[in-house]
């Protein structure tokens, strides 16, 4: 129980930079044939992390909901609240880019 109460949104930063550095290896210019295999596999772990924190976070606001009103009135901590609805799109637009838009 007390792991759900100090569980916060700025965890979702790191979902947004591991969907950035997924896309960049999928992405890189003249990079290798197998980079693109790192970047697939980084972007499918990123997918159950993102989706591991998106339950973790659910859970938080149903077990300790007044942890929720506690980060809406704190300045810092209601900053991250924004990286959660960043996280979840990089997921999306990762996956357009290399299953939607797949070289042939």
């Amino acid at each position: 129980m007390d792991f759900f109460r100090h569980f916060t949104p700025n965890w979702f930063t790191v979902g947004m930079g591991t969907g950035i550095v997924a896309i960049t290896a999928y992405l890189y210019p003249g990079g290798r044939p197998w980079m693109t295999g790192v970047g697939t596999a980084i972007w499918i772990f990123n997918t159950v992390l993102v989706g591991t924190l998106l339950l973790l976070i659910m859970a938080r606001w149903v077990i300790n909901w007044h942890g929720l009103v506690t980060i809406l009135q704190n300045p810092v901590q209601s900053m991250f609240l924004g990286a959660i609805p960043m996280a979840v799109p990089k997921i999306i637009e990762d996956a357009t880019r290399t299953f939607l838009f797949r070289k042939l």
